[in-house]
């Protein structure tokens, strides 16, 4: 109990990348009946009404006296991380596979370091950039190999692979951006309400410019692929999210990135089991590696 209490932000920044790697799963299985805007914009709503009644139950107001300079950061990384990088995510999760996307993910954690020191200013300790480089190692030998190189070549698999750096890209900037409004004090659940209120907004305006709109809301009416979608909805944009901005909170962002990427990990033993897709003796050995770095960023 002590290690936990002590390392509140690690934990946090872990718990957030397991169910983070539950919910991609789940979400690649929504995919098969649910487009990725409808799928994108249904979990954003489920996840509205979870932080309306958890803001209710703690009886915490949604406007709150804050300056205008947290709204923006707020709204801002709302909708550059939900409205159109969630949306890039899912797309390109649907071409590329829970495994291929382990690859494109490893982008994540350097471009939060980058994104940190320019914008924030942060500077690693040793420990944690041998931990980085551990980790992201770890992730490049799981995900990549000549099979996948290969597939890169055709048409459906480069753009998914595009969309999912672009996706990557923009989640790094939305995450950095928030971290001031997390030092200055404001509450946990209602900077994660706020945040998912602008991306939610963002992508019904988004869904409305479209020709299929009427499609698009059609699609998130109850199917067969609820099973998948509602508990999907719960982890992702409640569980999850609330998880990671936790993690930002107590500990540098940079750091937070770095132990979110285990997700990957995760991800390769959750698809393994549901997706029936391979788990091999290299990601394994790359498990253990990812483990190492974890272990120098902690400070075990």
């Amino acid at each position: 109990m002590n290690v936990l209490t002590s390392h509140l932000g690690e934990t946090f920044a872990i718990l957030c990348g397991l169910f983070w790697a539950i919910a991609v799963c789940l979400f690649k299985k929504s995919g098969e009946t649910m487009r990725p805007m409808s799928l994108n914009l249904f979990k954003n709503c489920m996840g509205v009404a979870f932080f309306a009644i958890t803001l209710a139950i703690l009886r915490q107001p949604l406007i709150i006296p804050a300056p205008p300079r947290d709204y923006i950061l707020v709204i801002l990384s709302g909708v550059v991380g939900m409205t159109v990088a969630d949306t890039l995510f899912l797309s390109s999760l649907n071409k590329i596979g829970a495994s291929l996307w382990g690859l494109v993910d490893c982008l994540y954690t350097p471009s939060v370091i980058v994104l940190a020191f320019f914008l924030l200013g942060e500077r690693l300790e040793w420990s944690s950039l041998v931990g980085a480089s551990f980790i992201v190692s770890a992730i490049l030998i799981a995900s990549l190999n000549i099979r996948e190189l290969k597939e890169l070549r055709s048409s459906g698999i480069a753009s998914g692979v595009l969309q999912g750096v672009g996706a990557i890209l923009l989640m790094a900037f939305g995450a950095v951006i928030m971290k001031p409004v997390l030092e200055a004090g404001r509450p946990l659940v209602w900077v994660t309400q706020m945040r998912l209120i602008a991306g939610t907004v963002g992508l019904v305006a988004l869904a409305l410019f479209r020709r299929d709109r009427w499609a698009v809301f059609a699609k998130m009416w109850p199917g067969r692929g609820w099973k998948y979608t509602l508990p999907g909805a719960f982890l992702g944009p409640y569980v999850t999210i609330l998880l990671w901005v936790a993690g930002m909170k107590y500990i540098q962002v940079s750091v937070a990135a770095m132990l979110n990427q285990l997700s990957v990990f995760f991800i390769f033993i959750f698809a393994y089991f549901f997706l029936k897709e391979p788990l091999t003796l290299r990601k394994a050995l790359a498990l253990a590696i990812a483990f190492v770095g974890v272990a120098f960023v902690v400070g075990f």
